[in-house]
């Protein structure tokens, strides 16, 4: 479940682009659709949410059965602050918060100016050894 029913205008921002996390999954939200379509497009199989602000994305619910939540933090104040917040929620929910940086300012201009192949090389060293596999496709 992704948003708040008790505001729902937040609601209607956050998009969850998963089916309900088995125990043990992980789940990488993010504060742009694109940076989100970005990261998506490397790791195919990795459950995703995005919000359009980081005030959306603090917002998010996480559904239960999340064990690890990669949060795409874009190089910016709004970014870290999105990422502290979201951190402390998920350790307070027994989910291990895992941030990824990208090299560049966020995920979509590193896919853009570096290509699709080296984003999932510079993704591939920030997840879990046990989710590599799971989540990037075998030539990464």
């Amino acid at each position: 479940m992704v948003g708040n029913r008790s505001n729902e205008a937040s609601s209607k921002f956050l998009i969850f682009a998963s089916t309900a996390a088995e125990p043990g999954h992980a789940l990488k939200p993010s504060c742009h659709i694109l940076t989100t379509l970005s990261i998506a497009s490397a790791a195919p199989t990795l459950p995703v949410a995005a919000a359009l602000s980081s005030a959306h994305l603090a917002a998010l619910l996480l559904p239960a059965t999340v064990r690890r939540l990669y949060i795409a933090e874009d190089r910016d104040p709004a970014g870290r602050r999105a990422t502290a917040h979201l951190s402390a929620r998920a350790l307070q929910l027994g989910c291990t918060p895992m941030s990824l940086l990208p090299r560049g300012k966020d995920f979509n201009e590193d896919l853009r100016c570096h290509g699709l192949v080296a984003l999932r090389r510079s993704l591939a060293p920030q997840l879990h050894p046990d989710d590599r596999s799971r989540f990037l496709p075998p030539e990464t």
